[in-house]
């Protein structure tokens, strides 16, 4: 449950972690027990976590190829506001974007 509560601000990636936790749960007690329903119940779920992880999949590959959101995934805090801002808003602390060298 910790990996979920670290990526509750990335709602996609929370929703499949979230998703998967009884998912995983299942499986081990259909492995523990191996009861039937269990085993039934565990596929269910991995399809839940499958269209899940292909939604979010599909969302962020649109976004990317469109350069704009077309399917909502949930954003919220500074990553929701650098997709629906300006471009002053995504230039914002330029120092700490991905690849800036702190020192040479």
């Amino acid at each position: 449950m910790g990996a979920a509560a670290v990526t509750r601000r990335k709602r996609a990636l929370w929703f499949v972690l979230v998703a998967s936790l009884p998912r995983w749960a299942a499986g081990a007690a259909f492995g523990l027990t191996g009861a039937p329903w269990l085993g039934h119940v565990s596929g269910t779920l991995g399809l839940l976590v499958a269209l899940t992880a292909g939604y979010a999949a599909f969302a962020l590959m649109l976004e990317d190829m469109r350069g704009e959101e077309v399917l909502p995934i949930g954003r919220s805090g500074p990553a929701h506001a650098a997709v629906e801002g300006d471009l002053a808003v995504q230039l914002r602390n330029p120092e700490r974007a991905a690849g800036v060298r702190r020192t040479l």
